[in-house]
């Protein structure tokens, strides 16, 4: 029970400096992260066809 005022960071890096980024604050507040990850099972054509919606 004494978990459930604590905060959920969720956040999405591309490049690895949100992440850096999430990681401190989740140092400071606590809690738990979650990071959200890009899907990479598509390819090139249907990426194409999903931009043109």
């Amino acid at each position: 029970m004494e978990n459930e005022n604590r905060p959920v960071i969720v956040f999405f890096s591309k490049d690895g400096n949100t992440r850096s980024g999430a990681k401190r604050l989740n140092e400071r507040l606590g809690g738990k992260i979650i990071e959200l990850r890009e899907q990479k099972n598509g390819n090139v054509l249907q990426a194409l066809v999903l931009s043109k919606r």
